[in-house]
């Protein structure tokens, strides 16, 4: 019977285990590629090929979730600066460099200021053809499955290079554990405990 109940705790505590994540998701816009043709200064090296994603777009979740967003590189030669909920990362950050947001189920409203021409927020972001005005990509990471890559066009030259290499970040969603798993993990220790008490 012990060991019954043992192997039952244990069996609820690695199916409470996984994690309960919310999905990130890339809502309407223009499809289009970045990297390679026209070259990016980050990505090409990141990955080598093209990345499709889409233009004038938004990124929402399935479900609140934390978000982790970190700065891959950027090219540009002034300051930009990406804000959500109430942190930022920039031009001026090191690679690597992190911010954790909570965030809650629906749009992720994240805003770019940028050094050169204004600012651009999630979902308004601008035509990408049109000079001289900043417009931002989304695109799924081929490298790190359910991340998501944000990639810049400040807009400061004219006509604008129109590479998205001027802030380049990787948004992804970092799972809480479950409740399930609690409870789980709880009824392990809970059995081990028992067993010691009568051994």
């Amino acid at each position: 019977m012990k060991r019954t109940l043992l192997a039952a705790t244990l069996a609820l505590g690695f199916v409470g285990a996984g994690s309960a994540s919310a999905a990130l998701i890339i809502d309407g816009g223009t499809a289009g590629n970045v990297g390679v043709t026209p070259s990016n200064d980050v990505l090409d090296t990141y990955t080598g090929s093209p990345i499709a994603g889409a233009f004038q777009a938004e990124l929402k979740t399935s479900a609140a979730t934390k978000l982790k967003i970190e700065f891959l590189g950027k090219e540009a030669g002034w300051l930009n600066t990406f804000t959500l909920g109430g942190q930022s990362l920039s031009t001026a950050s090191t690679v690597g460099d992190s911010i954790y947001v909570d965030v809650v189920a629906g749009t992720v409203l994240f805003n770019i200021l940028t050094g050169g021409a204004g600012s651009v927020a999630n979902g308004a972001n601008n035509d990408p053809a049109t000079a001289g005005i900043p417009d931002f990509w989304l695109g799924y990471d081929p490298l790190n499955s359910g991340s998501v890559i944000l990639a810049l066009d400040d807009g400061g030259a004219n006509p604008d290079d129109d590479n998205h290499d001027d802030l380049v970040l990787r948004i992804t969603d970092v799972p809480e554990p479950s409740s399930l798993a609690l409870i789980g993990l709880g009824l392990v220790g809970a059995g081990v405990a028992a067993r010691r008490r009568k051994a």
